[in-house]
């Protein structure tokens, strides 16, 4: 088993938090639980070489875990162009906001980096709307 790879470190930032929320505002009449949907203001990932080996043995231990009281939310994330393995780590009670780990496989780095380049420039294009509206009022 090789443990031995890159992890990479964020925090979400501001115009992509607010649009976000604006984006599940209409979503249950408005009614959800805030760290729901902001379960990724501190973000790790890992893009590793072994993958499909390394994950397995991660899936096992994560599900020990879960059999011990350790809140944790995992599940594969599969688009057409993005393909990853996200873990929520949900601290000890609805108190506490998530942390997510995305694991790449090497393989997926690069379509999963322009998948997310597509979706950043989204918000970053609603955000510079957003903003010439603003300055109208």
């Amino acid at each position: 088993m090789n443990y031995n790879v890159p992890i990479v470190g964020r925090v979400k930032n501001k115009p992509s938090i607010i649009h976000k929320l604006l984006r599940k505002r209409n979503e249950d009449q408005g009614n959800y639980p805030i760290n729901k949907y902001l379960n990724d203001l501190l973000g790790f990932r890992v893009i590793d070489q072994n993958y499909h080996e390394n994950l397995s043995d991660a899936i096992k231990y994560i599900e020990h875990l879960k059999s011990n009281g350790v809140r944790i939310i995992n599940k594969e994330r599969h688009t057409s162009d993005y393909k990853a393995y996200h873990i929520y780590f949900m601290g000890e009670s609805n108190h506490c906001f998530p942390i997510e780990l995305q694991i790449w496989d090497s393989k997926h780095e690069q379509s999963n980096i322009k998948s997310h380049e597509m979706y950043k420039k989204v918000y970053t294009n609603w955000l510079s709307k957003y903003q010439r509206n603003e300055r109208r009022y």
